[in-house]
């Protein structure tokens, strides 16, 4: 993962409340805001009982719903 990796992160409420999201989004989402700069290459989340096509469905479905932002370096 790119740069420095906090060593507390907060998941707000309203984000794990929402039963729409689903679990593979959330816990991608949970390893997201460990990641101030974010990650270099979603292959990286891929692990942990999520294959690489999952992370991409989870990312895809954060970006979707303006959760995350996917930027391009």
């Amino acid at each position: 993962m790119s740069g420095s990796v906090r060593p507390l992160a907060v998941v707000p409420a309203r984000v794990y409340m929402d039963g729409s999201l689903s679990y593979a989004a959330l816990g991608v989402y949970a390893v997201l805001t460990a990641c101030p700069s974010g990650v270099s290459d979603v292959e990286i989340l891929a692990g942990r009982g999520l294959g690489l096509d999952e992370v991409r469905g989870a990312v895809r479905e954060l970006v979707d719903r303006g959760l995350v932002e996917r930027r391009i370096a």
